[in-house]
């Protein structure tokens, strides 16, 4: 009962900020058409096959946002490529939080010489900036859809680690986790029902902003050559693959740039906010 009135203080404060709700309404549109991407555009006749008649076709009631250079529908293409862009993003960033968990909760529990080792180690990844680091992974495991997700989760595998156990840390001394402990509580217990789920809120936080990260560094990574191949539809591979055509049909690039910066701003937007809603004294 007082889980579920907690949930419900959070959504409340949570509709007191347009701002949040603009980017959940955009999330949620998103998500709408790519979960009915099939039923609204089929992709093997529009997102796929080729038409030379209609190469570079601006956009018109047949064609929404016009066609590519081989005559492929880009809308068709753009809600399609939302799985990739915006289902890579969420995929990625939830399997990084569960290791980023199981490490930041061990070693902050326990703490010494391991702790010690594992920060070390991970302070070295965190020296290099996350796109350089992706691009240096995806590079030496080569492209694909597989490759570019395992380069962007050890990517963001430490900088979730840092968060996560600093919120452990914070909460290991109280008197909860000493009541446990005197209880005679096994370890993996104590972490796994006291610790992680009340550093839930700070995690959720840091996940929806990540995302955001996630979906511009994969969009990199297509737009270099390294994630995507033709002819999957992904919105950086068809920024990469339009920009030759942008001076004089800009459509081709114009449309999956604003799915990119639109998918990025809504994330942004609901993470701020529930940030907000989680910790009100952090917006004081």
């Amino acid at each position: 009962m007082r889980k579920n009135s907690g949930i419900a203080e959070v959504w409340r404060r949570l509709k007191k900020n347009k701002t949040a709700m603009l980017g959940l309404a955009i999330l949620m549109i998103f998500l709408v058409f790519i979960v009915f991407a099939d039923f609204i555009a089929d992709y093997q006749d529009m997102a796929i096959a080729q038409d030379y008649a209609n190469a570079l076709a601006a956009p018109s009631a047949e064609h929404w946002f016009g066609t590519d250079e081989y005559g492929r529908d880009i809308f068709a293409r753009v809600i399609h490529g939302g799985r990739y862009s915006l289902l890579l993003g969420i995929a990625t960033t939830a399997v990084s939080i569960l290791v980023a968990s199981i490490i930041g909760a061990a070693t902050a529990y326990y703490g010494g010489l391991v702790d010690s080792i594992v920060m070390r180690i991970l302070d070295m990844f965190m020296g290099i900036p996350l796109l350089l680091l992706a691009i240096t992974i995806a590079a030496a495991l080569g492209s694909g859809l597989r490759n570019l997700a395992i380069a962007l989760i050890i990517s963001l595998i430490p900088s979730f680690t840092r968060v996560i156990r600093s919120v452990i840390l914070n909460i290991s001394g109280s008197d909860y986790i000493e009541a446990a402990k005197a209880y005679g509580t096994s370890d993996l217990r104590i972490i796994a029902s006291q610790m992680i789920p009340n550093a839930i809120g700070p995690i959720i936080v840091q996940a929806t902003m990540s995302v955001a990260n996630v979906i511009l560094s994969a969009t990199a990574l297509s737009y270099l050559g390294m994630g995507m191949q033709p002819p999957t539809p992904e919105w950086g591979a068809m920024l990469s693959d339009g920009k030759e055509f942008m001076r004089y049909s800009p459509y081709v690039v114009t449309f999956p740039g604003l799915a990119i910066a639109l998918s990025a701003l809504s994330l942004n937007l609901l993470g701020d906010g529930l940030r907000d809603a989680l910790d009100p004294k952090l917006k004081n």
